[in-house]
């Protein structure tokens, strides 16, 4: 939205304080990535009920000095999906892009956030990456209500558009933070940026990827799709969705991608961090399921792991600036980012 030359996270906040008195956090006001007049901030309710009836407005209009609906040509349009790039933190003359990418059955902006509404990508990563911009980015991986026939390569492909986008008006290098399937997703996107010609102009973006709990090897539960299940009422047959059946442990698919990742990967930095604790199913059984992701299928062949005391879910989610995985992941942006980014000693 275009935003007068009034309008601050603070008078963001006094917009939805009219839906509920429970808003925890704005972000900053920044360009969206296209480098539109469109400007995006974020605001994070802790009332779910107030979430819902905030949902049921699509858009509203402001004036300065009066935060609800009036006349007015400047709108507010609210969406909660946050598909394709989304700009969280930092500005235009950043001279750093890092790009977070969720996992399977995952959302863009909750699959990093603490139960709180900490959302460490927004409010604690930039005052330790001041000249980095932050961004997320949003995708349909979700098995569960949508049963996605959408496969790996698929949704690379479509990545690699908004990549294109951002490349086309920024010169910036960029660090990925990837969970999970997020890892699968950026490293397909990666082979076919250096294997196809049409995207000769995105080879040398990547300077480094974050792997957080990434089932290179496929995932060390035997039938993935059941534990997916076990945390819903609703059922799907396996065999619908393509997602599932591309990261059983050592599928064909999988080992195809790491054979093509393998032939260029020494030029990336890269961090892979893997997960220490079981997880374990919500409920009155609390069914331990083990490891999602274990260490040899979550570690790229000679990349030395890093490995965490979190579960497959906390691996991407850290409550304060304290958090000791939280610490490490900033170590390794800042150890990619030297030489481009001069005012962040390790």
């Amino acid at each position: 939205m275009n935003f007068p030359n009034w309008m601050t996270p603070d008078n963001l906040v006094q917009v939805f304080l009219g839906f509920s008195q429970e808003v925890v956090l704005s972000s900053s006001l920044e360009l969206s990535p296209d480098n539109s007049k469109t400007m995006t901030g974020t605001i994070t309710l802790r009332n779910m009920s107030e979430v819902q009836k905030l949902l049921e407005v699509d858009e509203f209009s402001f004036s300065e000095g009066n935060a609800f609906p009036v006349e007015s040509t400047r709108r507010v349009a609210i969406d909660t999906h946050f598909h394709g790039l989304t700009v969280i933190a930092g500005g235009d003359d950043s001279k750093l892009d890092i790009i977070a990418i969720h996992g399977l059955n995952g959302h863009a902006f909750n699959s990093w956030t603490v139960d709180d509404g900490v959302m460490w990508l927004r409010d604690l990563l930039p005052a330790q990456v001041p000249d980095a911009r932050v961004l997320l980015y949003g995708y349909n991986a979700n098995v569960i209500e949508d049963a996605s026939r959408s496969r790996i390569q698929e949704h690379a492909r479509l990545f690699i558009k908004f990549l294109q986008g951002l490349a086309e008006i920024q010169k910036r290098r960029v660090i990925f933070i990837c969970h999970s399937l997020g890892g699968l997703v950026l490293k397909q996107a990666l082979v076919f940026i250096r294997n196809e010609k049409v995207y000769s102009t995105l080879r040398d973006v990547a300077l480094g990827v974050i792997f957080l709990g990434t089932p290179h090897g496929g995932s060390a539960h035997a039938d993935i799709a059941q534990v997916l299940v076990n945390f819903t009422t609703i059922s799907f047959r396996a065999n619908a969705n393509q997602l599932l059946s591309d990261i059983k442990k050592d599928s064909a698919s999988l080992m195809d991608l790491a054979h093509s990742f393998k032939e260029f990967h020494s030029e990336l930095k890269i961090a892979s961090f893997c997960e220490q604790l079981s997880m374990k199913l919500p409920g009155p059984f609390s069914t331990d399921l083990g490891l999602v992701v274990d260490q040899r299928s979550a570690t790229i062949a000679d990349e030395p792991p890093i490995p965490v005391n979190c579960d497959h879910v906390t691996i991407a989610k850290y409550a304060n600036a304290s958090d000791v995985v939280f610490q490490l992941v900033v170590r390794e942006v800042k150890r990619m980012a030297m030489g481009i980014v001069t005012s962040m000693p390790l």
